[in-house]
């Protein structure tokens, strides 16, 4: 009986530690819709309240998307940096809603399009940086990553 206890209080106490951590404030999502050739990045603010991320002022410290087109042979073909907009005009800030997804589209056969000798595109790869703060935190701004790989269009006349 002393056992079962001891059993279960160990259980009790593992569990509430698994939920007592802390959920990311921003997560970052992305995908791939084959049927229109876009990249989409999704941004999930988790707070209650707004996120401000900051958008790549050149310096490369700040809010991008890379991406890179690689052929079968494994050749990439780098097509710069991408800024987060909700516009056309770019901003040096973009605010993200409390307990919000925040899609953000960017449509290859554009990028493509701007990129010389890019044919026969087998996937996408790429990484997505953000920086962001939550204005009522006394902490500075937060850097979270993620990278992404998905088969794609192949590009000019497909």
């Amino acid at each position: 009986m002393k056992r079962e206890n001891i059993l279960i209080s160990i259980f009790l106490m593992l569990s509430l530690s698994i939920f007592a951590q802390e959920q990311p404030k921003l997560m970052i999502q992305s995908g791939y819709d084959s049927a229109n050739d876009v990249l989409i990045i999704t941004l999930v603010n988790s707070t209650n309240e707004a996120i401000y991320i900051r958008n790549d002022d050149g310096t490369g410290s700040s809010s991008l998307v890379l991406i890179n087109f690689a052929n079968m042979q494994g050749e990439k073909f780098p097509t710069g940096v991408r800024a987060f907009l909700k516009s056309v005009e770019p901003t040096k800030f973009v605010e993200l809603s409390p307990r919000a997804n925040t899609v953000f589209k960017f449509p290859l056969k554009n990028i493509r399009n701007s990129s010389p000798n890019v044919f026969d595109i087998a996937y996408v790869e790429g990484q997505c940086q953000v920086l962001y703060f939550v204005p009522s935190e006394k902490k500075p701004s937060t850097l979270i990553q993620k990278t992404f790989k998905f088969n794609a269009k192949s590009g000019p006349g497909e």
